[in-house]
């Protein structure tokens, strides 16, 4: 399958991949592998689920929590809805929440209190907030087409969105408040932000991109 996520367990022992299952574009799929023999143990289909587009497993490594959905344009463009998918380690089903649009970057709070959700749909991303039980907390503007980078710092305070409107944004988000605005560049410029990331000591950022740099 054409892999978009990927995520190593906790201990280093398993890695986890998403993206589209071979003979259905539109249906996601997830794989467990061995790390030490590339042993494939698991694969996680579902005809529903859309490609699988970002992955993030819980610090004891039990669950995975999936973003799903995806826009079709071979034959005119459609839209596949989907939502946020969570899974023992085993493969079952644990909760299927319905964001409303397509996700495209999902991510546990380092003490796995929140779940951070990046969305898109109708020239419109928003970040969604989720408690433990997948309650919603609350929603914060995201950005101009989908969210696409979420990271947290590692002391749990902040979060870092990205999005393909070439901004970067650091949330309180545990009161809503837009701590800062950084400019990665703009869309119509190529400037597109893919992902973020936060270093262990939490002094830097760094974002993949596309385009203009």
């Amino acid at each position: 399958p054409q892999i978009k996520a990927i995520k190593f367990s906790p201990d280093g022992k398993v890695v986890i991949t998403g993206g589209v299952q071979n003979t259905c574009y539109s249906c996601g799929q997830l794989d467990e592998w061995q790390v030490k023999d590339s042993l494939l143990l698991k694969t996680i289909t579902n005809s529903l689920m859309g490609v699988t587009n970002d992955i993030d497993l819980s610090a004891n490594g039990q669950t995975i929590i999936s973003g799903n959905g995806d826009v079709e344009c071979t034959e005119g463009c459609y839209i596949v809805r989907s939502g946020q998918y969570s899974f023992a380690l085993n493969g079952t089903l644990k909760k299927f929440i319905d964001s409303g649009d397509i996700i495209y970057s999902i991510r546990y709070s380092p003490d796995n209190t929140v779940i951070a959700v990046g969305t898109g749909q109708n020239n419109t991303g928003v970040i969604r907030l989720y408690d433990s039980s997948y309650n919603l907390l609350r929603i914060l503007p995201g950005h101009q087409y989908e969210t696409s980078g979420l990271a947290f710092t590692p002391n749990g305070q902040y979060l870092v969105s990205g999005g393909d409107d070439g901004l970067v944004y650091v949330w309180d988000y545990k009161t809503g408040a837009l701590i800062r605005t950084m400019v990665h560049g703009s869309y119509l410029d190529g400037g597109g932000f893919g992902t973020v990331e936060v270093s262990p000591d939490g002094k830097y950022m760094s974002g993949l991109g596309w385009g203009s740099y």
